[in-house]
C-alpha cells in the first residue's frame, strides 16, 4: 500500500490531529507519522509496547533518518560509546556479528573486501559514495544468489588485480565481475585484459621487472 499525504495535518498541529477519534487517526489500518506527516501502513512503523496502538509515532524511514543524522552530528561521541559498549559486552557483540555474517554472507564479503582495498589504497574517495557502494554490493549479492541457486561457490573478482608487479586496479564497480571459485583461482592476480606478453606469468618470470625497479630506485 502506498503512502497517502495527510492533508488534514497541513493546517493543524500534530497534537490537534491526535485529539480526533482513533479511527480517524489510524485511517483504517494506517497511522500518521509525527515527522513526515504522512499516513502509512502499520508495517512501516516499529513496535512500541507503550503506545496505544503498539507502534512508534515515527515511521521507520523517519526513525532511521533521525538516527543517521544524530550519528553524523556526534561521530566522536558515538565512537566512544560504541567502543565502551563493545569492551563491556565483548561476547554479546561477537555473537551478534557472527550471526549477522551467517545471515548476510554477501554483505559481509563486501565489507571485508572494502577494508582490504582501503588498506591497499585501492579505494578512491569517490568510491565511498553511497550509490557507488550500493553498486559494488550488488555484485556480492549476485554471487550469493548464484551460490544459493547452483550450490557452487562464486567469487567477486577484480578484473584488473589490486596487487601485481605491473598494475594496481581499483575497488570500483566496473572493475568487478562474478565468476566461479575455480575460474577465479586459476586466474588469480596474474591476468587482466590487454595484458602484454612480457607481463604474463608469475614468480620468477617477473624477476626482470623487479631488478629494473630496484635499479631505478638506486639511481634516484
Amino acid at each position: 500500500m502506498t503512502s497517502l499525504p495527510a492533508r488534514k495535518w497541513l493546517d493543524r498541529s500534530v497534537s490537534a490531529c491526535y485529539s480526533e477519534s482513533s479511527y480517524t487517526r489510524t485511517m483504517s489500518g494506517c497511522k500518521a507519522c509525527h515527522s513526515c506527516l504522512r499516513f502509512k501502513p502499520f508495517e512501516e512503523f516499529y513496535n512500541c509496547k507503550n503506545s496505544y496502538d503498539k507502534k512508534l509515532n515515527q515511521c521507520k524511514k523517519c526513525n532511521i533518518d533521525k538516527g543517521q543524522s544524530y550519528r553524523e552530528s556526534n561521530r566522536e561521541k558515538e565512537r566512544v560509546r560504541n567502543r565502551e559498549y563493545g569492551r563491556q559486552n565483548a561476547q554479546v557483540v561477537r555473537s551478534r556479528v557472527a550471526k549477522w555474517r551467517k545471515n548476510n554472507p554477501g554483505k559481509a564479503r563486501a565489507i571485508g573486501r572494502l577494508r582490504e582495498a582501503r588498506n591497499l589504497q585501492a579505494c578512491p574517495l569517490w568510491a565511498e559514495h553511497p550509490e557507488c557502494k550500493k553498486e559494488i554490493l550488488s555484485h556480492y549479492l549476485h554471487a550469493e544468489w548464484l551460490e544459493s541457486v547452483t550450490g557452487e561457490v562464486f567469487h567477486v573478482d577484480h578484473i584488473v588485480p589490486l596487487q601485481n608487479d605491473f598494475v594496481c586496479g581499483l575497488h570500483v564497480p566496473w572493475n568487478l565481475m562474478v565468476l566461479s571459485a575455480d575460474d577465479n583461482q586459476s586466474k588469480n592476480g596474474y591476468w587482466w585484459p590487454e595484458q602484454l606478453d612480457c607481463q604474463k606469468g608469475r614468480g620468477s618470470s617477473h624477476a626482470w621487472w623487479r631488478e629494473l625497479e630496484l635499479k631505478v630506485s638506486h639511481e634516484k
